[in-house]
């Protein structure tokens, strides 16, 4: 999994990059074991600013790009530290990924009986 940042607005320290990092141990778990050769980018804008022209809020755009996939798994998240957007980003992010995950779980063991099912049709088996 890669992991690439971009930040308008702000500047990337070496403090954020490591928190963000941090942060993404559990993600990196979850999309590792589902996916190879995934791509993380993390967008980090400032979303509106005081009269002063500090601060007020920030956006947190995480996106997953997951190979033969058409369109990434994304997130937006708007709080008043970017800190506290990355983390709700990211914690959004493992409930898609786990809600997506059983999901498919759940299909594959629907498709599986309801195949039992047309091949017992078939063959004449099925009591209706």
């Amino acid at each position: 999994m890669e992991i690439e940042f971009q930040f308008n607005g702000f500047k990337n320290t070496k403090t954020l990059e490591t928190y963000v990092v941090k942060r993404f141990q559990t993600l990196k778990r979850r999309i590792d074991t589902r996916f190879h050769d995934s791509n993380v980018l993390l967008r980090g804008s400032i979303v509106a600013k005081n009269s002063e022209g500090h601060a007020e809020s920030f956006l947190a755009e995480l996106s997953v790009k997951v190979p033969r996939s058409r369109t990434p798994y994304m997130v937006k998240k708007t709080e008043t530290d970017f800190r506290t957007a990355v983390s709700e980003a990211v914690h959004a992010m493992e409930t898609l990924l786990r809600r997506d995950s059983e999901k498919r779980e759940r299909s594959r063991k629907t498709v599986g009986k309801s195949m039992k099912l047309v091949s017992k049709v078939k063959h004449g088996q099925a009591k209706l």
